[in-house]
């Protein structure tokens, strides 16, 4: 299981081929030898289609066709990156869409963790991102909700982009350009951390050892000393919100009887 989480925000064209190449070139030759990627795949909706390509074929399916892609590193310490773009925003309401989510082996020592999250900061242009353990990731923003109509209950991921709040305070924080417009620097430099380190064009707030027993509560005091208001709160969340609509309920009910009639036929 993996035991660290790093996520990183951005409106940067990730997927334009330079902006790809460089991505890859950072973790496949930026990285100290012991951090870097060993195999490229692809994904779709955050699962894993293919691991075992090459670095031309991930190239490829990620920049003409739109399909994810996936760094990985399978010997100690193991890590998967899954990099997310799309060449029109659509409908996203979402200012800053694209991204990458890390998922890091307990085997990582904290300084390489850091080390994921400075490489991909500096690889996306990133506006936001953080490094936190994975278990307290779902604490903030894992919830669950009922779906009466169906009979079910389901869990989603929310309030993990920026949007109205930001998404939080974690671990390490990173604050760039766009969210330092949202948490000015002087109020950053009230708040009791371990360290706040010039980086790029933001900044990395580091509060304690990732697993300190100490860490939950500067969590609590930085929210506190920065604004309740500016970050995203769980347990203000109504969940309920996330029921499906009429029309939907429709849909998933029809699957659900069609799976069913499946079963039969198959019996």
């Amino acid at each position: 299981m993996y035991a660290f989480e790093v996520r990183v925000m951005t409106d940067h064209p990730l997927g334009e081929p330079e902006c790809a190449t460089e991505i890859i070139q950072r973790f496949r030759f930026g990285l100290p030898e012991r951090l870097r990627v060993t195999h490229f795949g692809m994904s779709e909706r955050g699962a894993t289609l293919l691991t075992d390509r090459t670095e031309a074929d991930a190239l490829a399916a990620w920049t003409k066709l739109g399909i994810g892609l996936v760094l990985s590193r399978k010997s100690t310490p193991r890590y998967k990156a899954f990099f997310n773009w799309r060449k029109e925003k659509g409908l996203d309401p979402r200012p800053f869409p694209w991204g990458c989510a890390a998922y890091v082996d307990k085997s990582a020592r904290p300084d390489e963790v850091v080390t994921l999250l400075k490489e991909l900061v500096a690889g996306t242009r990133a506006v936001f991102g953080f490094a936190h353990p994975s278990d307290a990731v779902r604490e903030k923003h894992l919830v669950t909700y009922s779906q009466p109509a169906l009979g079910i209950s389901s869990t989603k991921f929310v309030g993990a982009d920026i949007g109205e709040t930001l998404p939080g305070i974690y671990w390490i924080t990173y604050f760039g350009p766009a969210a330092l417009a949202r948490v000015p620097l002087e109020r950053l430099r009230q708040v009791p951390a371990r360290s706040l380190e010039k980086f790029g064009e933001g900044y990395l707030l580091t509060l304690s050892e990732p697993f300190a027993a100490e860490r939950e509560e500067l969590e609590r005091r930085a929210v506190s000393v920065l604004g309740l208001k500016l970050f995203f709160d769980k347990s203000a969340f109504d969940a309920s919100s996330l029921g499906l609509t009429s029309s939907g309920t429709h849909q998933a009910r029809h699957a659900i009887e069609k799976k069913k009639m499946g079963k039969k036929d198959s019996t």
